[in-house]
């Protein structure tokens, strides 16, 4: 039973009602609404049922295709890249020539403190020489 204004636009005494009143969803049944010009930022939160929790219930903001979806891009993400690493010059095969051109510079960089840098050129090669037969070691 409604009384007032909204009353007696239910009962059709009045064709329609200019005043400020809040949308809700028993109004919005009855009482056909504008577009409001003005939202305010008043809101009410109410607890709702509580389910009951298990181990999971973190997953439960998301179904299960998307988090499939998550799972599955996640996998061809990791497997995209394992495949670039394999292929790339600069990931297994980049960190040995790494570690055989940093045990080149450090002996050169030691040595051509003492002899300067036309000394380096040969020192280079005598580096990896040794560097050599220290991995087979």
């Amino acid at each position: 039973v409604w009384s007032g204004m909204v009353g007696d636009l239910l009962e059709n005494k009045i064709d329609m009602i200019a005043m400020d009143l809040s949308v809700s969803s028993i109004r919005r049944e009855y009482i056909d609404f504008t577009i409001p010009f003005l939202e305010t930022g008043v809101s009410a939160i109410i607890k709702g049922e509580s389910k009951t929790n298990t181990m999971f219930f973190f997953l439960s903001p998301f179904g299960f295709s998307t988090w499939a979806a998550v799972l599955f891009s996640f996998v061809v993400f990791a497997l995209f890249l394992t495949m670039i690493s394999k292929l790339s010059p600069y990931d297994n095969n980049g960190k040995v020539r790494f570690a055989a051109s940093k045990c080149v510079c450090t002996k050169c960089s030691l040595e051509s403190h003492h002899m300067g840098d036309t000394a380096e050129v040969c020192l280079v090669e005598e580096a990896e020489a040794e560097c050599e037969e220290s991995k087979t070691t």
